[in-house]
């Protein structure tokens, strides 16, 4: 949150006020600069008319988030699901995206505060790869068999495997 205004005569608490409200530009002109127009109308005014105060990033970065259902449950499930569903062709180029897309999905859904069932997702991920990678299949099944330790990075070692 931003920190109060400063009495004139503390110079020491004035730099570090500007120094804030500078970072808090930065934070926050990073999070807008590529919005789609969409999201950009609902963001906060950028003075707040009862403070008359800049927006903060952290406001702007809640409003995206509320746009985007991130950290709703519901959204997070049908996320999963769709990701659970993909399925791999059996090009190289189509065994790559499969990966980076689950790679990526996963981590949103991590950062989302999602809870992973990782044998499950292991699992998931290996089911969908194409008949040519059943070796890969056989192989990490056999490695991941039995454990009770999985993770997320036991999942990140199954798609560098995979590649």
């Amino acid at each position: 949150f931003p920190p109060s205004t400063p009495s004139a005569q503390d110079s020491e608490s004035c730099a570090a006020y500007f120094n804030w409200w500078k970072a808090d530009s930065f934070a926050s002109h990073v999070l807008t600069a590529r919005l789609s127009p969409n999201i950009i109308a609902f963001l906060p005014a950028h003075n707040d008319p009862s403070t008359g105060l800049p927006r903060t990033s952290r406001s702007v970065m809640s409003t995206i988030k509320q746009f985007c259902n991130v950290n709703c449950s519901a959204s997070a499930s049908v996320r999963k699901e769709t990701l659970f569903g993909r399925s791999c062709g059996p090009s190289h180029n189509a065994i790559n995206t499969f990966c980076e897309t689950w790679r990526s999905e996963v981590g949103a859904l991590c950062n989302m505060g999602y809870r992973f069932d990782w044998p499950d997702t292991i699992f998931s991920f290996l089911s969908q790869l194409p008949p040519s990678l059943g070796r890969v299949r056989d192989y990490v099944g056999d490695c991941m068999d039995n454990r009770s330790d999985l993770d997320r990075a036991s999942f990140d070692w199954v798609v560098s495997y995979t590649l």
